[in-house]
């Protein structure tokens, strides 16, 4: 997620006398191109350190609608389903059944159910955090560009 500040582009917009609404709707689409780099960014990371197994993790990850909250815009973008990218994200401990039970589990195109007593950890394998921090300048370099556009359209 990456807030962008926007109460100067206002105090300057207020001088050139464009309207608030223009503005809000050119940071909306800003916001919006902005968070699917972001998620372009992320996948791209997960490709290159070997996190994609079947895909379907680096297929959740999607831009979500740009917010506003007084002058702050938030991007945002991430996996739809919270579990499967916190393990991959975060990584996770060993795994180990009950007593007398398996753990059952299939790997996608791998063949026959697995039955183990025990799964080791897996080590983290971090995509949005660095996705985020690439994104920033990109995102607040395209907000100023849009802004730009928008009051050279108007003045």
């Amino acid at each position: 997620m990456v807030d962008i500040d926007a109460s100067a582009f206002y105090a300057f917009a207020e001088r050139a006398g464009a309207a608030e609404k223009v503005l809000d709707a050119v940071f909306i689409s800003a916001g919006n191109e902005a968070a699917k780099e972001g998620v372009n960014i992320a996948r791209a990371i997960l490709s290159s350190n070997g996190s994609v197994v079947t895909g379907e993790l680096w297929g959740s990850i999607q831009a979500r609608p740009t917010t506003k909250s007084g002058d702050t815009f938030t991007v945002s973008y991430g996996p739809t389903e919270e579990q499967p990218g916190t393990w991959v994200e975060k990584g996770r401990g060993a795994v180990v059944a009950a007593p007398g039970r398996k753990l059952r589990f299939q790997i996608k195109g791998a063949g026959p159910y697995l039955y183990r007593q025990r799964v080791g950890p897996a080590r983290p394998r971090p995509s949005m955090r660095p996705s985020v921090s690439r994104l920033r300048p990109i995102a607040t370099n395209l907000f100023g560009q849009k802004v730009l556009d928008a009051l050279n359209g108007v003045l």
